[in-house]
Order: C-alpha cells, then structure tokens, then sequence
C-alpha cells in the first residue's frame, strides 16, 4: 500500500489475523483516521507514550540520529503547541476507548503543558501511576536532578469517574511500577526511546481481560504490538512514520514467526 501523504509503501496488519492487531501508517490527530482504524469498535484502554517535546534532548545521545527523534514530526514543539497536539491526540482517542493511559516524562519542553493539560482533562481524569526507573540516567545538564520515574496518567471518557478502572477486576497492584529501562535497545539506530516490553505488560493485563482491544496512537518501534500479542490481547495501533511502521512489522514478524498481511484503504472523497 501506498501512503497518501508520505507516498511510502507499507503494511498493515489487518483485523481478521494475526489476533486481531492492526497497524495504520495515518496521523493520531486525524479523526478520519481513528475512525477508519477502529471501525467502530472502543479499545478497553489506550495505552501510549507520546512525543516529550524533547527538543534538544530528544535524540537520546544517539550519535547515528542526524535529526529529531520522529522523522515526520518535530519533537520541538512549543509549549502552547504541545499542549494543542496532546489534547487533540486524547480528545480524538476518548471516542474510540474507555480508559486512556498516557505515559509522559516531565521535560523542560513540556513541564507547563502537562499541567495545563492534566487542568484542560480534569472532568476526565481518573488516576496516576508512577513508573520507578531505579538510578536514572544523569541529567545531561548542570544543576538538574536525576529523573529516576515517569507519569502514567489515567484518563476516563465519562466524565468526572473514580478511581476505579473498570475494565477489567483486579486488587493488591502498587500505583508505583519498579522497573529499571536499562539494557539493549535493538532499535536505538531509529528510535531513541523505546520502552520495555514489560512496562506495556504491566499496565495491559492490569487493566484489560484476554482478548481485549487495546488503542495504541503513537506505536514508533511496535513494543505496545508485541505486549498485546504475549497477553493475547489485540492491538489497534497507529504509527505517523512509515519507517517506524515497517520496524513495527518487521519486529512482529520476528517475534511471532508469521507474515503480516497488508489490506488496501479504500479511497474516500478527501483522499
């Protein structure tokens, strides 16, 4: 297939196989788009970790990375537009999910925006989890602590919820997730950020039941992909890159030993 905007070939891994995961190379933002993924159906849970607005930082340290961590997205926004993009992102994912939850290291680049946006989301926020990262990586800079933990916030699509997650039944799990990041990342020559496996893991089989749909709005390297398909849930994911949507195949590949299978997007007046 060919991509509209970005005139790329690639694959999507269509609703009737491979459990049910289906990758869109589209646009988050994009209403259109959401709506053509999900077909209809809501996910139990978004789970994604979007763009920091990183800036500077957002190579990683990655030498071979010449330009921003996302190819077709800058991730040097400021903070009045990063604010914009992410309320778009949650506003267009609440009306394919029940759950949203939304994975966000606070940065130079977007520290006001997060709070202007857990404010804009109030009536819909639901809970926050810490994710303890044990020692961290060393601030590049002077005069800055160390980050040793990450946000996930909890959104609902009802309005004023409470902290009850009701999407699946579960008891006895900590709001702080320890897991320490380090250790090989395959795909550190494209994606600087890629996060474990398990972290997804945590989060999905806490919050959904087997066979549950999961909505994933920003997929880069495919981990939420592999995460669904070891808990035997399906995953609904979008990915703006097609660089990044061929690694999401390729990996799914790999993992799973079959061959994704690509179905063609039916044109639209607006294509």
């Amino acid at each position: 297939m060919i991509c509209q905007q970005c005139q790329h070939e690639f694959e999507i891994l269509p609703a009737n196989v491979s459990g049910g995961h289906r990758l869109l190379c589209g646009d988050s933002t994009s209403g259109d788009d959401l709506a053509y993924l999900m077909s209809g159906e809501i996910a139990d849970i978004v789970f994604s970790s979007p763009p920091y607005n990183a800036g500077d930082n957002s190579l990683g340290g990655n030498k071979n990375m010449t330009e921003q961590k996302y190819a077709n997205d800058s991730d040097n926004k400021t903070q009045e537009e990063y604010l914009s993009f992410l309320i778009a992102v949650i506003k267009n994912v609440q009306k394919h999910s029940q759950y949203q939850f939304i994975n966000i290291q606070q940065l130079s680049g977007n520290k006001i925006a997060v709070i202007d946006m857990l404010y804009a989301l109030r009536e819909h926020f639901c809970d926050v989890a810490i994710w303890h990262k044990g020692g961290g990586r060393p601030a590049m800079c002077e005069s800055v602590m160390n980050s040793r933990f990450e946000y996930i916030f909890i959104f609902a699509t009802q309005l004023n919820p409470t902290r009850q997650i009701k999407t699946n039944t579960f008891r006895d799990i900590s709001n702080v997730f320890e897991l320490n990041p380090s250790g090989k990342n395959d795909y550190s020559d494209v994606h600087a950020a890629v996060f474990p496996v398990a972290f997804a893991e945590h989060f999905i089989s806490m919050a959904t039941r087997q066979g549950s749909c999961v909505l994933e709005p920003f997929c880069g390297s495919g981990t939420t992909i592999i995460a669904a398909q070891k808990l035997g849930r399906r995953c609904m994911a979008i990915e703006i890159d097609p660089l990044y949507a061929d690694i999401c195949i390729q990996r799914w590949e790999e993992f799973t030993g079959k061959k994704a299978i690509r179905i063609e997007r039916k044109a639209t007046n607006e294509d």
